[in-house]
């Protein structure tokens, strides 16, 4: 998990190349940084990818920035929930140049485009990242090849608990109850 960071630029995660994979990043801002940048992540180059992640609750003070996810290049997001950040612009979620996105649910997305959903993802409450009961979330992911039988969401849980991945870092195990 990234929280709590403060920076120029990308307040919790700045990225040139790499993966992030199951994490949760909440709680950073981007401040006196440039135009645009994300107070969550800043990703600049297109060899970068997002996965099974949760980028929430993040903000960016800079004139015109993103609070959730900056996105350069063609990199690529996938099974991503990017909700609830504050920027000082317009999207408030996402940005820049990546249009990238799979199976993923953010406000700003255009619902049913590669998998996307657009709805509220039901968290189970303030600071507490697990999905809800109902959310649209659960079982709405797409299979990615690391998801192997023993592949493990943040909690340690199987990351596939039934079918389908659900979006987000954490899996709700298949019998209904979330872990706390």
């Amino acid at each position: 998990s990234v929280q709590w960071a403060q920076a120029p630029g990308g307040g919790g995660v700045w990225m040139n190349a790499g993966t992030i994979r199951n994490c949760l990043i909440t709680g950073n801002s981007a401040t006196n940084g440039s135009e645009g940048l994300g107070g969550g992540v800043f990703i600049t180059n297109a060899a970068s990818y997002v996965e099974s992640t949760t980028i929430a609750q993040n903000w960016g003070d800079a004139a015109g920035s993103i609070g959730g996810l900056f996105l350069g290049g063609a990199s690529r997001v996938t099974n991503c929930i990017i909700y609830h950040n504050t920027g000082a612009g317009s999207p408030a979620n996402l940005g820049g140049t990546g249009t990238n996105y799979g199976y993923c649910c953010a406000p700003e997305l255009t619902p049913g485009v590669n998998g996307n959903i657009t709805g509220d993802p039901s968290f189970m409450g303030v600071g507490d990242y697990h999905l809800g009961p109902g959310s649209s979330c659960i079982e709405t992911g797409i299979k990615l090849p690391w998801m192997t039988a023993d592949a493990l969401d943040l909690d340690g849980l199987p990351r596939v608990s039934s079918g389908l991945p659900d979006i987000g870092c954490f899996e709700r195990p298949s019998g209904g109850n979330a872990v706390i």
